[in-house]
């Protein structure tokens, strides 16, 4: 029980953390002034869409939809890793989505 609320703290608080990331990587960036369109849309499926995805996940408790979210935002998150500044948070948020999922799962078989 502890663990399941545990992992749903961690899989919402990074998704949250992601979607405001996101936003202030096009809007209100410290670091560049406007957002490119085409890296707007290319940022909201790799890391905003997952964010959502990993909310729902958290949301309905299926590990699997975590797990994909960690697959999904992956690339870019590891990229963004390397890179100096706030955003390089992406790298911890996407390894959230999968400890999430894995502390989720395993709540579950401990719960049977």
């Amino acid at each position: 029980m502890v663990l399941r609320k545990a992992s749903a703290a961690v899989g919402g608080i990074a998704s949250l953390t992601a979607m405001v990331l996101w936003y202030m990587l096009h809007y209100a960036n410290p670091y560049s002034g406007d957002a490119q369109p085409d890296a707007v849309w290319i940022t909201f499926f790799m890391l905003f869409a997952p964010a959502v995805i990993a909310l729902v996940g958290v949301t309905i408790k299926q590990p699997v939809l975590l797990a994909a979210a960690f697959v999904w935002s992956a690339p870019v998150s590891l990229y963004l890793l390397m890179t100096p500044g706030i955003f390089a948070v992406y790298g911890p948020i996407s390894f959230a989505y999968l400890a999430s999922a894995l502390m989720m799962r395993r709540g579950a078989a401990s719960s049977r």
